[in-house]
């Protein structure tokens, strides 16, 4: 049962960082037409990106 949970995990893992490359490919698209306000975004989602996973890695353990 805990096998099956980890793939989940992982699966889940893997997609939502596909999402936020998207997101990100798309943020330095914009970031490119000097918009202050996406840097300040961007900044945000990669500062997100970079705490999230040790937060549930965490609560796994």
């Amino acid at each position: 049962m805990e096998m099956v949970m980890d793939v989940k995990a992982v699966r889940l893992v893997l997609f939502l960082n596909k999402v936020y490359l998207f997101i990100i490919q798309i943020m330095v698209f914009i970031a490119k037409q000097d918009i202050p306000i996406v840097d300040i975004m961007l900044n945000i989602i990669v500062a997100q990106m970079i705490n999230q996973p040790k937060r549930n890695y965490n609560k796994r353990q």
